[in-house]
């Protein structure tokens, strides 16, 4: 296992290199690429009156995610894991709730693989690596530095599945952020936060 590539995944999610700023995988190692980081938010929250980390964080599930498993945990091997090659995830949110776009105008989380832990009941029986997947996860950001994600469900699609490991670059970035920033607004805990 590349403890390289486990590092950069979890710095990810955890939001210290902010979701999809990572960039898109190398081709050659699927490893997650380091971009510059000059302005990762852009967005200007100081119209927005209230404070989202006051309240209640309810953990974020993203469904029907699609991508290839490029790795099986051994039992033979230590700390082998689950790991997949994903297509890019647009609405993936960052701790505080919100879509990012990275510089290159990348929303959400880029394509990558990474690794993914499985959660209770989730059974790999008939998986295998090159297997082309679908599968449902969880990220509990909590109140720690890095957050909980696992698998709750995974289902093996047919071989013939075309998938697409491109990343999206947004033409109106700021129109998606601010779209993404109001959704959250009436959406968070069923309260309508008026905005400006």
């Amino acid at each position: 296992m590349n403890k390289t590539m486990t590092s950069a995944a979890i710095a990810l999610i955890a939001g210290l290199a902010l979701v999809g700023c990572s960039g898109e995988s190398n081709p050659s190692t699927n490893a997650p690429q380091s971009d510059a980081h000059e302005d990762h938010d852009g967005h200007d929250h100081s119209g927005h009156d209230h404070d989202h980390a006051d309240e209640e964080r309810q953990p974020d599930v993203y469904s029907g995610i699609r991508g290839e498993i490029s790795a099986i945990p051994d039992p033979s091997v230590p700390n082998s894991e689950l790991m997949i090659r994903h297509e890019q995830i647009r609405d993936f949110k960052t701790k505080d709730g919100t879509i990012n776009v990275n510089a290159k105008g990348i929303a959400g989380m880029a394509s990558m693989t990474m690794p993914f832990p499985q959660g209770e009941g989730v059974n790999l029986d008939g998986l295998s690596v090159g297997d082309k997947i679908e599968f449902d996860f969880t990220v509990n950001w909590g109140g720690g530095s890095a957050p909980a994600w696992f698998i709750t469900r995974i289902e093996k699609l047919p071989a013939d599945t075309e998938l697409d490991f491109t990343n999206a670059i947004e033409e109106n970035i700021e129109d998606l952020k601010d779209a993404a920033h109001d959704m959250m607004d009436h959406d968070h805990d069923g309260h309508d936060h008026d905005g400006p």
